[in-house]
């Protein structure tokens, strides 16, 4: 072990009298990328610690439980939980908006966190002002707030399983110029959460390229809790093979509102059933795109299959497919000055009649956070 790696190991585990013993008092700040170990159940190591001694380029390679709260403000660093690592951030906590996580990322760029669960916190992992981070196998539960939270232009990509679940309100938030990346291969979770699955808002966007996300019994503490809100003029990409479920939400699979925007492309599809109200909404001029080779079945839901209103488009392919069946009130509601081709509204069948209303559905805004 060189020096200077010597020196830093021993500055992360707490160990500062040996620097001294050993002749070894001034770390060389340049030194090589280490690997920094720290141990959370042994009561002098602390990832607190480790994060203060690390320098860009380092791994912290945690074992066991940490009973801690940290933010993260340095370059280039990776946390790595092996895979069995708990970060418990005491709980307690009430449920409101916050900007403090168990891990909060803030403004650093290239942090990489993987193979962690982390719970018992206001937010489970908050990245914000400007951070980028990348996540690989995370799971983050039973947090006041949201579980994942991307924030005032942060930057986020997930990668192999990520699951927030039992988490206050929303599961995972993208909002305020923010973006997210899920990358090809992955699997994302976003369950049994007291407000929304996934919520991007206030010019926010999700890209998802040949993933799996699922997205159900979502609204279990607020009644307008969708598995997937988008509102504020944001974006989301669907693309490959990505598939998302939207299941036994609280009232709708899917929202779009205030000019946000949906595509579908290559054989990506959505399968929205058995939720409390529509499985698709599209309102106040925002738009739905389902591309040539895609699916959308909207499915046995409380009210219809899908309602575009309030100036709102739906488009899909004639080579696009769509199923509408056995939803409550009809297989779908359309208002006179919104526009929805014929292809997503089609094939009928004799048990569907073309639903109308006598009042205009209703569609809850993304809460400020």
């Amino acid at each position: 072990m060189t020096q200077s790696r010597l020196i830093r190991t021993l500055m992360a585990l707490g160990l500062f009298a040996s620097l001294n013993v050993l002749g070894l008092s001034n770390p060389n700040p340049a030194a090589a990328q280490v690997t920094i170990p720290v141990d959370c159940n042994d009561p002098t190591q602390t990832l607190n610690g480790a994060l203060q001694a690390a320098l860009p380029g380092d791994t912290i390679q945690v074992t066991g439980t940490c009973q801690e709260m940290v933010t993260i403000t340095t370059d280039n660093l990776t946390i790595d939980g092996q895979g069995s690592t708990i970060i418990d951030g005491g709980g307690g906590f009430p449920i409101q908006p916050t900007l403090v996580g168990v891990i909060t990322i803030e403004g650093a760029s290239n942090v990489h966190l993987t193979g962690l669960t982390v719970q018992n916190g206001p937010d489970g992992i908050l990245m914000v002002r400007g951070a980028s981070a990348r996540l690989t196998d995370v799971t983050s539960r039973d947090n006041a707030d949201e579980g994942l939270q991307v924030i005032d232009g942060a930057t986020a990509t997930f990668g192999g399983t990520i699951v927030s679940q039992d988490n206050g309100d929303d599961g995972i938030g993208v909002f305020h110029t923010s973006s997210l990346t899920i990358n090809s291969g992955s699997s994302v979770s976003s369950l049994n959460n007291g407000d929304d699955g996934i919520s991007v808002f206030s010019s926010s966007s999700v890209r998802a390229i040949s993933t799996a996300i699922r997205l159900d019994n979502n609204g279990q503490l607020d009644q307008s809790g969708d598995g997937l809100q988008v509102s504020g003029t944001s974006t989301i990409f669907f693309s490959g093979t990505t598939t998302i479920n939207a299941n036994q939400n609280a009232l709708r699979g899917i929202v779009l509102s205030s000019a946000s925007y949906l595509l579908f492309l290559d054989t990506s599809a959505a399968i929205l059933t058995n939720n409390g109200n529509d499985g698709l909404g599209i309102f106040n001029v925002s738009r739905f795109v389902l591309g040539s080779g895609t699916a959308l079945r909207s499915e046995s839901n409380g009210d219809t299959g899908i309602v575009v209103s309030s100036i709102a488009i739906a488009s899909c392919s004639s080579e696009s497919t769509v199923s509408l069946l056995n939803n409550a009130v009809a297989p779908s509601f359309v208002s006179l000055n919104s526009q929805v081709s014929s292809a997503c509204l089609e094939p009928m069948t004799t048990n569907q009649v073309k639903g109308q209303r006598s009042t205009e559905p209703q569609v809850e805004e993304a809460e400020t956070h």
